[in-house]
């Protein structure tokens, strides 16, 4: 049997509408509320794992030096995988329904990469220190107090996101995720 040409152009083009929205064009929508919830959960999870690794950090003898210099590394590294676990919580939560919505979502996309650039640099400083000097205490004490944290809420108020006023509103309204995200 022969299928006429135009008939295999409209079975192609059937397949293809089909497994179209499946391309990954797509970005999963949420009610505001609902999405500020994941990214607040998210950004409770990377405000933990800073704590924590602050924690250790605190413990160790301000003027055992490289102590300090091993410590502040473990922090770093450790926030950094922090940074790892909520970019990925980012991303899972989609995209909020609200205008500019995808500005909104590029905006807290900005303050882990903001985040990350100091985590890294910061691990580039103390890379480049010289362990056997005496004063490496106090060179570590620098760097661990000149890292330089994002501000979410400065970040969306810049996106030009019609509604970025609202999703302020959201996470002012849970302090634990304006601990995390917002500087001030």
């Amino acid at each position: 049997m022969r299928i006429p040409a135009w008939g295999g152009v409209a079975v192609v083009g059937a397949i293809a509408l089909v497994m179209l929205p499946g391309c990954g064009g797509s970005v999963k929508k949420a009610a505001p509320a609902d999405w500020t919830s994941d990214i607040c959960a998210a950004a409770q999870d990377l405000s933990d794992g800073r704590a924590d690794a602050l924690l250790d950090f605190f413990e160790i003898d301000a003027d055992d030096g490289l102590a300090m210099y091993e410590g502040l590394g473990r922090y770093l590294k450790r926030y950094g995988k922090a940074l790892d676990d909520f970019q990925k919580a980012v991303g899972d939560a989609g995209e909020p329904e609200v205008k500019g919505g995808g500005k909104v979502v590029k905006a807290v996309q900005q303050f882990a990469s903001d985040e990350r650039k100091s985590n890294d640099s910061a691990r580039k400083d103390l890379a480049e220190l010289d362990r056997r000097d005496d004063g490496l205490a106090a060179d570590v004490d620098d760097i661990f107090f000149d890292i330089e944290f994002a501000d979410l809420r400065e970040l969306l108020e810049d996106s030009g996101a019609g509604d970025a006023d609202k999703i302020i509103e959201l996470i002012e309204d849970a302090p634990a995720c304006v601990f995390a995200l917002f500087a001030d």
